[in-house]
């Protein structure tokens, strides 16, 4: 994409990655609503049965901010070679998650940006990097654009389908795709699951940027 000054002036995108944090008293709550199915009458089967409903409710866990938190954020800024910046929580049991919010609202408020591009931004990265920052009780210095903000891009409303289909059909390429996050922190390959996270941050100010002058006018 030949980058214009302009759209480079305008627009920043942001994409976050996260991570399983679930306290075991926490999970013995949302487990306590778990019953078998009423047909099993094995004890064994039936153990098994709930042991299998328990285990679905931490594939999802790390799609909500309350079992999950943020390891990392990239955001690109579409100026020249350096244009992406980004950082990831090394440390365990998410001490680090305080110090990665205060660097991501850093970068954004010194970003200058006029709009802020994600990839289902408004259901999921925002809302999950609010309801963090409450957890966390941490003051943002850069105001969120929640909700159906006219500052907020996301590149969802007209492209639902996976940023990974979208970047092929524009001639990009993915690192590696969201299943491999979990993967990646347990393995303490933190540059790795940057360099992703970066990645997916330039697909979506490539695209973003090309949809910009669309979507705002």
């Amino acid at each position: 994409m030949v980058r214009d000054a302009k759209t480079e002036a305008k627009v920043i995108a942001l994409d976050i990655e996260t991570f399983v944090d679930v306290p075991p008293n926490l999970l013995d709550a949302m487990a306590a609503h778990i019953r078998p199915r009423s047909n099993i009458k094995d004890i064994a089967k039936i153990e098994a049965d709930i042991l299998g409903k328990r285990a679905a409710l931490l594939d999802k866990a790390a799609l909500s901010p309350l079992t999950a938190r943020v390891v990392s954020w990239a955001i690109c800024t579409g100026l020249g070679e350096h244009d992406t910046l980004g950082n990831v929580d090394t440390k365990p049991n998410g001490e680090g998650e305080y110090d990665l919010l205060h660097t991501l609202d850093r970068a954004l408020a010194e970003s200058g940006c006029v709009y802020l591009a994600t990839k289902y931004g408004r259901k999921f990265d925002l809302p999950f990097i609010a309801a963090r920052m409450a957890l966390r009780s941490f003051a943002p210095t850069y105001p969120l654009p929640l909700g159906h903000h006219r500052t907020h891009l996301d590149i969802h409303d007209v492209m639902p389908e996976s940023l990974g289909l979208w970047a092929v059909r524009f001639g990009m390429a993915k690192t590696a795709s969201g299943d491999a996050v979990d993967a990646m922190v347990r393995g303490e390959r933190f540059d790795e699951l940057l360099d992703y996270n970066k990645r997916d941050a330039q697909i979506t100010w490539e695209i973003g940027s090309r949809l910009l002058p669309i979507m705002k006018g």
